[in-house]
């Protein structure tokens, strides 16, 4: 009897955990709201702007910080809706829709990053297929969310020298 408590016990722990990763990578990789692109444009255009580091975001949310529950709740807040431009380091980039997601690699130096691009320029697309893992690019975009311990930016651009 016990024996079969566990492996229900354990079936159970399984299929919550792939359940929950599902939920997690599907919003990680596609969870954006229904607006059209020059909406969300729009809104990132008069969106006021963050100045706060990837470097100060992983002092605050790294494993090991000091900051409490109620510091981090209070610095998402803040942050969210805001537009930020950083230099990130590439841990992947794929297609997404009609445009790429970007993650930027984290480390304790550098929280990560998921960045909805949708390019407006061959510049763009250009800069995304010549960039390669470990290689930076500089995003801009609008704080969407946090997921996975990585800032969400929704919509986000390239930041292309013309």
């Amino acid at each position: 009897m016990e024996m079969y408590t566990k492996k229900f016990l354990l079936s159970v722990l399984l299929a919550g955990a792939l359940l929950l990763s599902g939920v997690m990578q599907a919003s990680a990789l596609g969870a954006r709201p229904d607006v059209s692109d020059n909406q969300a444009e729009e809104a990132m255009s008069q969106a006021p702007e963050s100045h706060i580091t990837l470097k100060e975001l992983a002092d605050i949310y790294w494993p090991d910080s000091h900051a409490t529950q109620l510091q981090q709740e209070e610095t998402l807040k803040n942050l969210l809706g805001k537009k930020v431009t950083w230099e990130i380091t590439v841990a992947q980039i794929q297609r997404h829709g009609a445009g790429y997601l970007i993650q930027g690699q984290s480390s304790r130096d550098m929280l990560g990053t998921f960045s909805h691009v949708m390019p407006k320029t061959q510049q763009e697309v250009d800069a995304l297929l010549k960039a390669s893992m470990g290689s930076k690019l500089e995003i801009s975009g609008m704080v969407k969310d946090m997921e996975l311990r990585h800032i969400v930016l929704d919509p986000a651009n390239v930041v292309t020298t013309k």
